[in-house]
């Protein structure tokens, strides 16, 4: 192999973690399509400064890891993680709710 190959190989395999695959979900026709309520608590994440990922724990079920600072914590829902970023964000930082 090349080692121009080699290179280009390397650098396609190296993913950074933030660009982690959307959630996805099977619709009834069985097209795989984004999960929107993850995509938008995932956005309120980044935008207050964490990460959100989805996961599975040792049982093999899902469960959601976000990060913020040093702070890291596997939730088991999305319910929990919205709880969670409004507990980390307060209920008046203007994320879950924008005045009328």
């Amino acid at each position: 192999m090349k080692l121009s190959k080699l290179i280009r190989a390397l650098f396609a395999a190296a993913m950074p973690l933030h660009a982690a695959p959307p959630a996805m979900r099977t619709s009834k026709d069985g097209v795989a399509a984004p999960d929107k309520a993850f995509e938008t608590l995932r956005a309120q994440c980044a935008f207050a400064g964490a990460t959100l990922v989805q996961s599975t724990d040792e049982y093999e079920r899902a469960c959601y890891i976000v990060s913020r600072w040093a702070q890291t914590r596997e939730l088991p829902d999305l319910a929990s993680v919205s709880a969670w970023l409004q507990q980390v964000t307060g209920k008046n930082a203007g994320l879950l709710e924008r005045p009328a």
